[in-house]
């Protein structure tokens, strides 16, 4: 209490207690303040004694491991005891000297419990070992670091026996012959007493999978930077002679380096390719990340590479590795349509080589360098941001935390919503497709190489296979044979006759009584029916045809020209002595180059002049307007084969050769047919196309992607 004549004393004594019990006695028992960072010491050898132990323990004879685990002393020099006077100065020298003197003491014991004489001389002559990584109870696999006696340098040292799906010296001389930055070099192999040993280049570094798992998924940024650079690992591998397939690829065998390089290691169980072979002779794989051809039913080629680069893209996004639902995983449309087009079940439908993945990285990839933000320094630079980013957050948040987190909630609540219901809302609004009884045929399909094979016209279907003339039903189940024997090409309708070339003649077909005239005769070239005139082209000149008294005229447009369309009033084409749209009126007259650059296709639609344009690789849907020559980007997509119609724009991804349907603004994209196709027609409602490689056949589809089938085969 507190009185006149001051603290009482009993007063003062428990205020004294209490400063003595809060303040010094936690000094005096705080042990670093007298014993200094010496203790350290201490700490880092039991951190590194306890991870030698976890990697090591099952290769260890059980001697070594009853020993450190404290269940036997067996006398091997292993322990470090520590001097039981700590200096209270810190000396970093020490430390390290003191962590050093216990990995060679390991190493030293290591090199005891393995028999010398059980390895090659050349091996304990030339190497030391350093810890062993990894044993199989059965003997058939080792794994062991070394140190070159000469220069110091780390080695992998594997050993087999038994083991034919890993045979070390089938993977020595396969990486002998390589060289490439991101594959380890190979520097010695041996065998001995049925045992094989291959010597490689150690590469320091991290694991994907050790990445991943620690500090979580990645930004779409670093998994694109990755995959360019495995990609570049891969597409050299590949492009050998024969190919060199990995057939592991998997996180675990994927290094980043101190520098943000990859390192593709691992190749126990690669093999090259081999043509006449029908499946692989051994069936080794890694189940998360193995293609379905590596169950053994067919022999593996690079696309099983490719299947294995999309299930990885797909652990390094989600953490995991599963297939479905990918919508709900990858929020990033660009990455989940390279995943998706990577692990299709068929070979087939995958994309077709590492370098196509490459470059649909670089055009969709907006940062370049993203494989830097692995790097150690710029980790530190991003805790240190992230940092100041909290105390910047603590002394403002009081006033904008309760703004941000309303919007933070509408924004999930929007995104969980938009994914839920992406699915049940219609992509594109099919309707049924409006024929101008005006035109032959379709401008898109004029411009196919071998000229038009489809058309439509009173409410029948026609097309051409084989040479021959069919008419198919509304249902697309029925075809019926018109004309046969004609070797007909570059087909069209327009009132109530078929117009067809055969050889030098053009022909005419009545659909109703199949009566069949000569239009004309000697004459190289297709039939081009507009707005009641009947134009004559070929590669080289375009002609008007007076299907009354045979006469032909002219129209002057230039020497040589590609994917001719016709208007009812304009005509554009692709300039083939130059690059670049030109335009022209119905006799040639104001011609003019409206687009100058690459131009892979084009299309007339309502007076426009629709167009693919960039080289392969890349390139852009563009619109340019018929009357002031106005140049409008659609989408950037690599397209080829425009045709366009009310429905939307119909064209040939250059990517994955199917067919996909696009709205007039860009805005909305549909894939029609997952075939590859060479090429197609639109007549009606209905899609003709010949695929690239299943039946060799003639296929159709409806414009909406159903009843997807083959209605004639080559084979």
């Amino acid at each position: 209490m507190s009185t006149r004549k001051g603290i009482e004393p009993v007063t003062l004594f428990a205020y004294s207690y209490i400063l003595f019990c809060t303040v010094f006695v936690p000094v005096l028992l705080t042990p670093q303040l007298f014993s200094g960072f010496r203790r350290g010491v201490n700490i880092v050898y039991e951190k590194l004694k306890v991870e030698i132990i976890r990697n090591t323990k099952r290769a260890l004879p059980s001697v070594v491991q009853n020993y450190w685990i404290g269940e036997k002393d067996w006398g091997l020099n292993l322990h470090m005891t520590m001097p039981k006077i700590v200096n209270s100065s810190y000396n970093k020298s020490v430390v390290e000297s003191d962590i050093e003197s216990f990995l060679n003491s390991y190493a030293e014991s290591l090199t005891e419990v393995i028999p010398k004489e059980q390895m090659p001389e050349e091996l304990n002559l030339k190497y030391s070992f350093e810890c062993c990584l990894k044993k199989d109870l059965n003997g058939k696999k080792e794994i062991y670091l070394l140190k070159n006696k000469t220069d110091e340098k780390r080695a992998i040292l594997r050993i087999t026996k038994d083991f034919p799906q890993e045979d070390a010296i089938e993977e020595a001389v396969l990486l002998k012959r390589l060289n490439h930055p991101g594959v380890p070099k190979v520097y010695d192999w041996y065998e001995k007493d049925g045992k094989k040993y291959i010597v490689r280049e150690y590469i320091e570094g991290r694991t994907l999978y050790e990445i991943v798992k620690t500090g979580g998924e990645l930004s779409v940024q670093d998994i694109f930077g990755i995959m360019l650079k495995l990609t570049d690992i891969l597409s050299y591998l590949h492009s050998q002679s024969p190919p060199v397939i990995h057939r592991d690829i998997k996180p675990q065998n994927i290094i980043v380096g101190k520098d943000g390089e990859i390192s593709l290691i691992d190749f126990g169980i690669a093999r090259v390719h081999k043509e006449e072979s029908t499946h692989d002779t051994s069936v080794i794989l890694t189940y998360d990340y193995a293609s379905p051809e590596q169950y053994g039913f067919e022999q593996t080629t690079p696309l099983s590479d490719i299947y294995s680069l999309g299930v990885l893209m797909l652990y390094m996004a989600t953490g995991n590795t599963n297939r479905t639902d990918l919508e709900s995983q990858i929020v990033n449309n660009k990455l989940r349509i390279l995943i998706e087009r990577c692990i299709a079940f068929n070979p087939k439908e995958r994309i077709q080589s590492v370098n196509r993945i490459h470059n649909y990285i670089i055009k969709n990839n907006d940062n370049k360098n993203a494989t830097k933000s692995l790097k150690p320094s710029l980790t530190v630079y991003l805790m240190l941001a992230s940092l100041c980013l909290l105390v910047f957050s603590y002394v403002i948040g009081s006033n904008f935390g309760r703004k941000s987190g309303m919007k933070s909630g509408y924004d999930n609540g929007y995104g969980i919503g938009y994914t839920e219901g992406y699915e049940a809302v219609p992509l594109i609004n099919i309707e049924d497709n409006v024929v101008d009884s005006n035109r032959g045929n379709l401008a898109g399909n004029m411009v196919t190489d071998s000229g038009s094979f489809a058309a439509y016209g009173d409410e029948n279907l026609f097309y051409i296979f084989n040479g021959d003339i069919y008419k198919m039903s509304g249902s697309g189940a029925e075809s019926e044979l018109l004309v046969k024997g004609q070797n007909a090409s570059r087909l069209s309708y327009y009132n109530g006759w078929l117009y067809y070339s055969s050889g030098t003649r053009i022909m005419q077909t009545n659909i109703y009584t199949l009566k069949t005239d000569v239009l004309h005769e000697n004459i190289s070239g297709g039939l081009y029916i507009v707005n009641g005139n009947y134009y004559i082209t070929n590669n080289s000149s375009i002609s008007i045809l007076n299907i009354v008294d045979g006469g032909i005229k002219a129209v002057n447009i230039g020497s040589y020209y590609e994917q001719l369309n016709i208007d009812k009033e304009i005509i554009a084409y692709v300039a083939g002595d130059e690059n670049g749209i030109v335009t022209s009126g119905l006799n040639g007259e104001g011609r003019k180059k409206v687009f100058d650059g690459v131009v892979k296709g084009i299309c007339i639609y309502n007076g426009d002049v629709f167009c693919s344009i960039g080289e392969m690789g890349s390139g852009a849907l563009m619109k340019i307007d018929g009357n002031s020559g106005k140049e409008e980007l659609i989408a950037e997509v690599d397209a080829t084969l425009l045709n366009v119609i009310d429905n939307g724009i119909f064209f040939i991804d250059a990517f994955d050769e199917t067919i996909n349907l696009m709205s007039h603004n860009g805005k909305i994209r549909k894939k029609i047919t997952k075939n590859k196709v060479e090429d197609f027609n639109i007549a009606g409602d209905w899609i003709f196309y010949h695929d690239d490689e299943k039946e060799n056949g003639l296929w159709s589809v409806r414009l909406d992607g159903t009843n997807d089938h083959l209605i004639q085969s080559r084979r």
